[in-house]
């Protein structure tokens, strides 16, 4: 498997998407991105580590806001932002890694109308670049809005798949 894939959230169903993929002979190239603001999220963007990549992290982050259009001041610390900021730098640090698919695990759950737009947004315009996204919503109208194909899960059976668009 060459794809990269960065799990956004981090919450229980993307530890249980993990772990099944790994018991299953899955190697080691996920990469969760928890969207709280627990460590490393007490320091800015543009830390030592936190961007994957080569060369100049302040002109990698710049790209990363260009590509999503959005702006977020590279030396604030993260966990002094508001939590959409928080989340669009989750989305950054994913999109550093080259990943191709993303993972999103209830990402709208804590943002406010205008926060979880902008979400909607920035989801809408990496699809259209390219990026896939395994959406993992309890909320029926950002699945519906933002997929085009649904997957129902009950106790880990799948219970319904079908087209949403």
């Amino acid at each position: 498997m060459d794809t990269q894939i960065v799990i956004v959230g981090g919450g229980l169903a993307a530890a249980t998407l993990v772990g099944s993929y790994r018991e299953s002979g899955g190697d080691e190239r996920i990469t969760v991105v928890s969207s709280d603001d627990r460590p490393p999220y007490n320091r800015p963007p543009l830390s030592k580590g936190f961007l994957r990549g080569e060369g100049d992290p302040r002109v990698a982050f710049r790209q990363l806001l260009e590509r999503i259009d959005y702006d977020i001041d590279p030396d604030a610390i993260i966990s002094d932002l508001p939590i959409g900021d928080r989340q669009m730098v989750a989305i950054l640090q994913a999109l550093s890694t080259g990943a191709e698919l993303v993972i999103m695990d209830e990402p709208t759950a804590s943002l406010s109308d205008a926060e979880r737009a902008l979400t909607f947004s920035i989801v809408r315009r990496l699809r259209a670049q390219g990026t896939t996204f395994l959406y993992i919503s309890h909320f029926l109208d950002e699945i519906l809005d933002l997929t085009e194909e649904v997957t129902v899960l009950r106790d880990g059976r799948v219970t319904l798949r079908a087209a949403t668009t």
